[in-house]
């Protein structure tokens, strides 16, 4: 069985370009991430406003992450 070797040099503009891409990928889920936040707290306030309780966390809605 042959085997292949994996080659691992990189040149700048590659990890650059991955270092590029890593920073692009975190800060989508960083959005993401704090929209559901938003429409979370969003709904909580609009639950009690309703005066509807039932599906209210024990959390206050000023939760800070």
């Amino acid at each position: 069985m042959k085997t292949t070797r994996l080659i691992t040099h990189w040149d700048t503009e590659q990890v650059i370009t991955l270092i590029g891409m890593i920073d692009d990928i975190r800060e989508a889920l960083l959005y993401t991430y704090q929209s559901e936040i938003e429409q979370y707290q969003h709904q909580q306030w609009l639950e009690h406003q309703n005066g509807n309780t039932d599906n209210l966390d024990l959390f206050e809605d000023n939760m800070d992450f």
